[in-house]
């Protein structure tokens, strides 16, 4: 009987035994630690865990340089330049290039085509190692070239090494374009009358010193004219002046439109402003009473005078 108890109580401890470090490790318990400790989770007590900064490692370092990888190399960016220009307009693009190796490189810029309209600021240049350098392109047409669309290429070389960016030039002519206002001075007006305007002119485009048009007219809803008169006159940017046009003794009653039109080649722009035509009204009974208070004035005045002169006689 003690014999069966003790295998018993022997098979009971293994079994416990097995329970404890099996639930040691889905805790993470390390018997193993040294000094006696228990290293929970992987953390030893009184130790703090590392921070999420010393596991990703110091920040990078500062503007414009890069940290080099290979012994010699650059990058030019971007590699394709597509812009407008005005003939007559000076512009300007950015081109980059950065040298991605350990030393440093003589660089030499030329362009390739568009050697009449495109300008580096600089054509040959040193780059230290990680250094970034912005080249400013300037680029200009004369306004005397017949041309719509160009293109050609940046070519940036390192002794055998060339490495090039496109360029596309748009090339437009320079236009004109007009900001157009007009306003009446009285809303409100007779016939026979004359209507007084002040009109302005705004030059927005790129012509400037330019004779335009302006023409004016009187019209109805039925864009029957009635006046109309046209100026000539030189525009830089604005230009304001008052015109007038008549409006006829024998014009029907109601709504009209000084309409107002500025041109230049085959740039236009309009504007315009309404008025009402009323009927000229006269009270002739109002006339008669205003005239007769004066004449009853006047003979007050020489009344007074008689009397005054016999008083002295």
């Amino acid at each position: 009987m003690k014999k069966e108890l003790g295998g018993l109580f022997f098979i009971g401890v293994l079994i416990l035994s097995s329970c404890i470090f099996i639930r040691a490790d889905i805790f993470g318990i390390n018997w193993g630690s040294s000094e006696g400790e228990i290293n929970v989770g992987g953390i030893t007590p009184g130790l703090e865990p590392p921070s999420a900064e010393a596991e990703e490692g110091g920040g990078g370092g500062g503007g414009g340089t890069i940290t080099p990888s290979v012994e010699e190399g650059f990058t030019v960016s971007p590699t394709l330049i597509a812009t407008k220009v005005t003939k007559g307009q000076a512009s300007q693009e950015k081109l980059t290039i950065t040298n991605t190796g350990k030393t440093s490189l003589t660089i030499n810029i030329s362009v390739e085509s568009l050697g009449k309209y495109v300008f580096p600021e600089e054509t040959s240049f040193t780059i230290s190692s990680g250094e970034i350098k912005n080249i400013i392109l300037n680029i200009y047409v004369p306004e005397s070239e017949d041309i719509n669309f160009s293109q050609g290429k940046i070519n940036v070389q390192h002794k055998d090494t060339i490495k090039s960016a496109d360029i596309v030039l748009d090339i437009r002519e320079k236009s004109a374009l007009f900001d157009l206002k007009t306003t009446l001075l009285k809303k409100i007006l007779f016939q026979g009358q004359k209507a007084f305007a002040d009109i302005t002119v705004l030059n927005l485009g790129d012509l400037k010193n330019i004779d335009v048009s302006l023409e004016m007219s009187l019209i109805d809803e039925n864009k029957t004219v009635y006046d109309i008169k046209k100026e000539m006159f030189a525009i830089n940017d604005s230009y304001e002046g008052e015109f007038f046009l008549t409006i006829p003794k024998d014009i029907d009653l109601g709504n009209y439109v000084f309409h107002s039109k500025v041109s230049y080649q085959n740039v236009t722009a309009e504007s315009y402003d309404t008025f009402e035509v009323i009927k000229l009204f006269i009270n002739f009974a109002l006339i008669i009473f205003y005239l007769s208070i004066a004449i009853l004035l006047t003979l007050i005045t020489l009344v007074s005078i008689v009397l005054r002169n016999k008083l002295r006689t």
